[in-house]
């Protein structure tokens, strides 16, 4: 049961998630950013180890006397503190969306700091003789977050965009720590999915990324490299409202990984952001460095103290994946747009007609010009530079005038 201090120490230092996945048609864009800082947990030196007290179903040994007397006790992680964990976790948060053509509005939401410390047992994941033969895995952890009298010091930065106060708790304080503790354990593909479309089940409730480190070795080098598997469904909670709010729908169904609503504080308000990532696979949307990243958050105040003993490397951001969201459905809607303009376009030319037949030559000369305005000028203008057309009521409640109504045809 005992642990690998080597490659645990490995692990140790920053890790980068960048994602910036945008669309190949009306310049919608998100660009994400995930960074958790790992360093060693000076109260590691409290832990202790129990035969069938298997961290990796939710157990971990503590001794009865939190002063280190008395004999080592099994506890569960999801209601028990702990005075000891491996790591110290601090963690940084940042998305921004773009919705461009003809919105151009753009929605910058952080955690405005690192949040921390979070505490994690590195939960030994025991191997198989055939891993270690095929696939030439020799060791695996996975991360297990566990309460510990710090946690209820964990801070909200003022600098703070991404949460308002009431939900911070729940997103990183004691109470994500518990609830991240109760399913960290389970082989559940999807937390959330009670809580999809009802409040029927509750409120949904986050949960922290939870990481797996696999060590394989070469059988020609003897080398040893590193798979990461990380499980995040990154749950946002905009501001009613905001932007940001109003467009999680439009986000949905153009075909980017958003998914909701899903029931938060007795309402349907939620949206995940569905990015898992493998190292096995790959993935066109993500870029996972142990390192920093230009431009993003790279050391906490507490590793700034390890800068002489810890390797930092800069990375360039990567650039944007383009993802085609021209489907089917999105194409109907838009002949459909443009149908209803056409005909729009059609009723104010049988009305401008009719008038020219019936009005003097001088008006004849005006409709006329009037005729041979486009469809596109009647979408983008709205009428605005032809007196004639404001008093043909009908056209006008058939055409967009706004983008909301715009919108509405497009959904």
């Amino acid at each position: 049961m005992t642990k690998n201090d080597t490659r645990l120490a490995s692990l140790m230092g920053t890790w980068t998630v960048d994602s910036r996945i945008k669309s190949n048609f009306g310049l919608y864009e998100i660009d994400m950013n995930f960074v958790i800082y790992l360093m060693g947990d000076p109260l590691r030196e409290n832990s202790c180890e129990l035969p069938d007290c298997a961290e990796l179903n939710n157990s971990f040994c503590r001794y009865e006397n939190d002063s280190g007397s008395g004999p080592p006790i099994c506890e569960n992680m999801a209601t028990n503190i702990s005075n000891w964990s491996d790591v110290v976790a601090f963690i940084y948060f940042g998305i921004e969306f773009r919705l461009g053509i003809p919105f151009r509005v753009t929605e910058n939401r952080t955690t405005g700091g690192w949040v921390g410390p979070l505490n994690i047992i590195l939960a030994k994941n025991f191997t198989t003789e055939e891993e270690e033969v095929n696939s030439h895995v020799i060791d695996r952890y996975e991360t297990r977050y566990i309460q510990t009298p710090m946690s209820p010091f964990i801070m909200m930065s003022p600098n703070m965009t991404l949460l308002a106060p009431e939900d911070f708790q729940n997103y990183f304080g004691p109470k994500a720590i518990s609830s991240t503790a109760q399913v960290q354990a389970e082989t559940i593909d999807d937390f959330y999915a009670p809580f999809f479309e009802t409040c029927d089940n509750g409120n949904v409730h986050p949960i922290l990324p939870l990481y797996q480190f696999e060590f394989v070795r070469d059988p020609q080098t003897g080398n040893e490299t590193i798979d990461v598997r990380l499980d995040y469904k990154i749950l946002t909670i905009p501001d009613e409202n905001t932007h940001a709010w109003k467009w999680m729908p439009t986000l949905s169904k153009r075909g980017l990984p958003v998914k909701g609503p899903y029931c938060y504080a007795d309402k349907l308000r939620g949206w995940v952001i569905d990015l898992p990532y493998d190292s096995k696979i790959g993935s066109e949307y993500i870029n996972l460095e142990h390192g920093c990243v230009k431009g993003l958050p790279c050391l906490p105040l507490a590793g700034q103290l390890l800068k002489p003993e810890v390797k930092v490397e800069v990375h360039e951001t990567p650039g944007p994946t383009t993802v085609d969201f021209r489907s089917v459905a999105y194409l109907l809607s838009l002949v459909i747009c443009f149908a209803v303009a056409f005909f729009a376009s059609l009723v104010v030319n049988y009305r401008l007609r009719k008038r020219l037949l019936l009005s003097s030559p001088s008006d004849s000369k005006r409709s006329s010009h009037a005729s041979r305005v486009s469809i596109d000028e009647i979408l983008i203008n709205g009428r605005k530079n032809d007196a004639e057309f404001h008093s043909t009521n009908t056209a006008e409640e058939l055409i967009p005038t706004s983008t909301e109504e715009i919108l509405d045809l497009l959904n």
